[in-house]
């Protein structure tokens, strides 16, 4: 029987400690990798993700990680990698979604505001039909 390695689940912590080395300490990120034991690729992948995070930042006021939170709490998943969550979803609702946190720096901050907007949006009428019970 083949049975396929299961994929590591790395912490936000761990993840933030690795990038820390690289963007602070000046390691490579293959060096941070080798002393760490994991793949060079997954610590270059979360250094360009923490420096788009940051040009976002100081573009827009808001992170692309932030707008996919705000997506998922309107959509109601809690865990952002739990793939099984967007199945429930209505087919490619999820896809197009996760393609709208791509967008430029300066639709980001647009997006987000329409997120929260709907958000709020979502809590006021949960409050209303709980109030009506």
């Amino acid at each position: 029987m083949n049975k396929r390695k299961k994929r590591p689940n790395y912490t936000r912590e761990f993840k933030d400690d690795a990038v820390k080395l690289v963007v602070e300490h000046g390691y490579t990120c293959n060096e941070v990798a080798r002393r760490l034991g994991i793949a060079g690729s997954n610590v270059t992948r979360w250094v360009r993700l923490y420096r788009q995070d940051q040009e976002d930042i100081s573009e827009t006021g808001v992170t692309r990680r932030e707008v996919d939170m705000g997506i998922d709490e309107l959509l109601g998943i809690s865990d952002h990698n739990d793939q099984e969550a967007y199945k429930d979803i209505k087919p490619g609702l999820a896809r197009k979604l996760r393609q709208a946190s791509q967008l430029p720096p300066g639709e980001i901050k647009a997006l987000s505001t329409f997120i929260d907007a709907l958000i709020i949006k979502q809590q006021v009428n949960n409050d209303s039909a709980g109030a009506a019970k």
